[in-house]
């Protein structure tokens, strides 16, 4: 066990890749169908869009969702990492798809947008 002391609140979550497929499938879901569940489908998108864009508009933030535009797609998600793994999971709206990856090396590049991207292999 590490204690993540003031990173405990961003770090502790723990679960697998069929509760993650769930979550993935409910975003899709929600904004495809609209309506209201744990959040409405307007705030779950608002969530999703980019806020904050990098001059090369490679990379962009939305509201506790990262994004990596292409001229493929848009990927949205999040990821994570600790002490001996990295995790990512993201989606494509527009292509209604998504990834989860999850590794247990320090060296395994989840995150979509670099060149030996695990997950950007997968969505290719």
């Amino acid at each position: 066990m590490i204690d993540a002391r003031a990173l405990a609140a961003a770090t502790g979550v723990t679960s697998s890749v069929n509760d993650m497929a769930k979550f993935v499938s409910w975003q899709l879901r929600l904004r495809e169908n609209g309506g209201h569940e744990v959040l409405s489908a307007a705030t779950l998108r608002e969530m999703q869009r980019p806020h904050l864009v990098g001059d090369d508009w490679k990379h962009g933030r939305g509201l506790g969702f990262g994004i990596t535009h292409t001229k493929e797609r848009d990927v949205v998600g999040h990821g994570g990492g600790f002490p001996g793994y990295f995790t990512a999971t993201n989606l494509s709206v527009r292509e209604g798809v998504g990834v989860i990856v999850y590794a247990n090396s320090l060296l395994a590049e989840v995150y979509p947008g670099s060149t030996w991207s695990i997950s950007n292999r997968i969505f290719h």
